[in-house]
């Protein structure tokens, strides 16, 4: 029997930013041993565990909140790396790249639109 959405967030205390495309549900979770947000993945209609797919601590400096910090993409995740700001790109077979990384530079409101993603 496939997991619920209920049975793929209940290993987790703290959720956030909750995301889906067509094929999977992805979130935001405090991990319990450095306190950073790690971005998860259940994928729809498996029974398998959800899966850490960062982790990496993922946030946005921007407005201290930490918001839009993860859009997920045809073919992987676009993110903010907590510790410098860096714009990664986690790509479908579980490489991750830095897109761009600039000093004293803060992104948030990741999203994906139509078109494009924005960020």
């Amino acid at each position: 029997m496939p997991l619920t959405l209920a049975d793929a967030a209940e290993p987790t205390d703290t959720l956030g930013e909750l995301h889906s495309d067509t094929q999977a549900v992805y979130w935001l979770a405090r991990c319990p041993q450095t306190g950073g947000m790690q971005l998860w993945r259940w994928t729809a209609d498996s029974n398998e565990a959800p899966q850490c797919l960062i982790e990496d601590a993922v946030g946005s400096r921007v407005n201290q909140y930490g918001g839009g910090s993860y859009t997920p993409l045809t073919g992987g995740v676009v993110w903010a790396r907590q510790h410098d700001q860096a714009i990664m790109h986690l790509d479908h077979h579980g490489a991750s790249h830095c897109w761009q990384k600039r000093p004293q530079t803060a992104y948030g409101g990741c999203a994906q639109t139509l078109s494009a993603s924005v960020y």
